[in-house]
């Protein structure tokens, strides 16, 4: 039986202050919060608000929109038919003009705020008076 000697090197990325000890993250300067990001320059720039709406697609069974539903029947609430969970994510960017917003808005929401194949969205409204 042969056996064989390894060297215990610290992870690239991490360090160890003494031996034996498990290694830790490397300290790094705390990156700049997104929302508190660096604003464009350019002055024909305006700062734009979106609101999208997200929710399932009616094909798509919609648990929270079923439990709300009973609470809502064993408060009294009787005459209450269906309910279908959703959630509105706003959106600040910046942009020439309200269309260019809008534009900017529907990409992001395909690109990312949306799973297309169980969720879709509409873009509510978009405000320039987003502070």
């Amino acid at each position: 039986m042969t056996t064989t000697k390894t060297s215990q090197q610290p992870l690239r990325g991490l360090a160890s202050d003494k031996e034996g000890e498990a290694p830790s993250p490397k300290s790094t300067k705390p990156s700049q919060s997104r929302r508190n990001a660096k604003q464009p320059t350019q002055t024909s720039l305006t700062h734009f608000r979106a609101n999208v709406h997200v929710r399932l697609k009616r094909t798509i069974n919609d648990p929270q929109g079923l439990t709300i539903c009973d609470a809502l029947h064993s408060l009294g609430y009787e005459m209450v038919n269906q309910v279908r969970a959703g959630k509105i994510v706003e959106v600040w960017l910046f942009a020439t003009d309200r269309d260019t917003a809008h534009d900017l808005a529907t990409q992001m929401s395909k690109r990312c705020l949306v799973n297309p194949v169980i969720e879709e969205f509409d873009i509510l409204d978009i405000t320039d008076d987003a502070w």
